[in-house]
């Protein structure tokens, strides 16, 4: 199970639609891959993780954003997705 590795969470990650054309979805995951890359040069660790519902434009989005399908959480049906830092 992946709550047993050591990982940076990624939670809640959202916009408010009212910001719709103002900010990019890639931008607010880019930001927050920073703020973590800079984390991980204190505190180490390789992976990164996020946990969304079972839509195809989610895991389309974080796909595209460097994230692989992992596991399906069998109580809550969420998708785990991982992405390793270099």
């Amino acid at each position: 199970m992946i709550t047993e590795i050591p990982a940076f969470l990624i939670g809640q990650l959202g916009k408010n639609d009212s910001y719709a054309g103002e900010i990019a979805g890639d931008e607010i995951i880019d930001y927050a891959l920073s703020v973590i890359l800079r984390a991980q040069e204190i505190i180490g660790g390789r992976i990164v993780y996020i946990e969304c519902q079972d839509k195809l434009e989610l895991k389309e989005f974080y796909s595209r954003n460097g994230f692989k399908v992992f596991r399906q959480d069998p109580d809550d049906k969420l998708i785990q997705m991982v992405r390793l830092l270099k």
